[in-house]
């Protein structure tokens, strides 16, 4: 969760706080609420946001405003990371 964490903190962010997220990144992100099992708020917590959020990103998505990933024959995985050793 830490790695995901430093990556969030490079997202831009708008003159009023609020994250800018890239095109790409929404895309991949209403990917993983697609995949079987998945749910919206458990993805959007993975990532820091609110799950209303990521419902209007796959609104999106359906209305062809927002274009998904080809995910034929792709799964996603959870992935722990390790701390490095001193």
């Amino acid at each position: 969760m830490e790695a995901l964490s430093e990556f969030l903190v490079r997202i831009p962010r708008s003159t009023d706080g609020k994250r800018r997220w890239p095109l790409e990144l929404k895309a991949r992100i209403v990917a993983e609420t697609l995949i079987e099992g998945a749910t919206v708020s458990g993805v959007a917590k993975r990532y820091g946001l609110r799950p209303s959020s990521a419902s209007d990103w796959r609104r999106m998505a359906r209305t062809g405003k927002l274009v998904l990933p080809n995910l034929d024959g792709m799964e996603f995985v959870p992935v722990q990371i390790e701390k490095p050793e001193a």
